[in-house]
């Protein structure tokens, strides 16, 4: 470990807070949710680093006989398990009592942390969670909560802490700010987007066809469709490079940041793509990203993620049809819809997918259509990469304030503060965590009286 400003000290995530995970009331009791007035978190309300309420609410004795607890205000909640811990960890203050499921832990932060600090500490390492404490699973990945415990984290004295939210969080309003511009840049691009994409294709599903076209489902336009390997992947890893859901970018595979199978015995030829493919996002947390669609434009010796499915269209042009088709905003309807949400996890099957119908024109026509679609959206595509990089720059600032704040070069320090290792040893004397049944008894009679 790193020298630390005078008055830090280090200590554990597991030291600065007290505990607590969750559940998911039995549904088919309507005594735990009819008329429910206490908040219940999931994955998909975590769409904020500081929240406003929850989609759904229990009741009493949901809290009382399930496995849910109720998690004091000013917690600071996070995401454990689910398909986009591939790319990020969802981490949140909740500044209002709630409950929370099974796929969420919640951090109470003793007396002498500040939450909102604790809430900035965590941000600043998701880099380190994502490379340390995530576990690869066969449908989703996880949180290991025991290293999260152990993860090492500075810690300032309390008056400290206050300065540095402070800064912090004057900065990051800037970039907020910024953000939320690029944003409102990229919202109008997809909206022209769209339009291009519902202009090209011409017809709606289930539509008369002009003439000369046809309805094909996406299996009699395919040799074949498959899952990929659950294998476990690894930057380091030294066996076949997968593609996973962070590789299919703008209706092509970006290659730029790959991840290869650790296993180096595992053949896995059968999955290596070809030109004409067409790869399908099939289980995310996020309904923007279910169904999205990556065309293979040449023979490659890589493989694809139990997250994708195949389908083999042997035909470039044929493939970027389809992708054309499914990325309109009819087929996305449609797509989205027929993609079953389970604890925010939403799923497509092979099955749908293959009796997914596509209108197709005749060749020349197709060829015309495509041909036209792309010089249209080729504006639209520089302007939106223009846009990424800006938005790339501006987390990559983002960063750079965290990493200043957490090395104490953020503000100044103060030799009249209390020093972190005497607030620790008081910590360690006057905080015991709660046990699991004890606490929610206690919260469950602090809400009712």
């Amino acid at each position: 470990m790193s020298d630390l400003p005078k008055g830090w000290a280090w200590t554990t995530l597991g030291q600065l807070g007290s505990w607590r995970g969750g559940g998911t009331p039995s549904k088919r009791n309507p005594s735990f949710w009819e008329g429910g007035t206490i908040s219940w978190l999931s994955p998909k309300d975590m769409g904020d680093t500081v929240l406003k309420g929850t989609q759904d609410h229990i009741t009493e004795s949901a809290v009382s006989e399930s496995a849910t607890s109720l998690i004091p205000a000013d917690s600071v909640a996070i995401v454990v398990r689910s398909g986009i811990l591939e790319r990020t960890v969802p981490i949140a203050l909740v500044p209002f009592e709630t409950t929370l499921n099974q796929d969420m832990k919640a951090i109470s932060p003793y007396v002498g942390v500040d939450s909102r600090w604790l809430l900035y500490a965590l941000i600043s390492q998701v880099d380190v969670i994502l490379g340390t404490c995530r576990k690869d699973g066969t449908t989703v990945a996880s949180i290991d909560t025991s290293r999260l415990r152990a993860l090492p984290i500075p810690l300032p004295p309390l008056a400290e802490q206050h300065r540095i939210v402070e800064l912090l969080e004057d900065h990051l309003s800037r970039l907020d700010a910024a953000d939320g511009t690029l944003a409102a840049v990229a919202r109008r691009i997809d909206a022209l987007t769209d339009a291009l994409a519902i202009d090209a294709v011409g017809v709606a599903p289930g539509a008369m066809l002009p003439q000369d076209w046809e309805w094909r489902s996406l299996e009699s336009l395919s040799s074949g469709s498959s899952y990929g390997t659950s294998t476990k992947c690894d930057p380091q890893g030294q066996g076949t490079p997968v593609v996973r859901i962070p590789n299919i970018r703008g209706g092509a595979l970006d290659l730029a940041d790959m991840k290869y199978a650790v296993d180096l015995e595992l053949h896995l030829d059968q999955l290596h793509l070809k030109a004409g493919d067409l790869l399908f996002v099939r289980t995310n947390g996020s309904p923007t990203l279910i169904g999205r669609t990556g065309v293979v434009r040449r023979d490659v010796a890589i493989a694809f993620a139990s997250y994708l499915i195949r389908f083999q269209l042997g035909s470039v042009d044929v493939a970027d049809w389809v992708h054309l088709v499914v990325s309109s905003p009819q087929w996305r309807e449609q797509i989205v819809k027929a993609a079953a949400s389970s604890a925010g996890q939403y799923n497509l099957n092979q099955t749908f997918l293959k009796r997914l119908q596509i209108p197709l024109p005749p060749v020349d026509m197709r060829t015309e259509i495509l041909t036209a679609h792309s010089d249209a959206y080729g504006d639209l595509a520089r302007l939106l990469q223009d846009s990424h990089a800006a938005l790339s720059r501006s987390a990559a600032l983002r960063r750079a304030v965290l990493r200043a704040a957490f090395n104490g070069e953020l503000v100044d320090q103060d030799p009249n503060d209390e020093p972190a290792a005497v607030a620790l040893e008081r910590l360690r004397a006057e905080s015991k965590p709660p046990r699991k049944r004890a606490a929610k008894r206690t919260a469950a009679a602090s809400t009712r009286g």
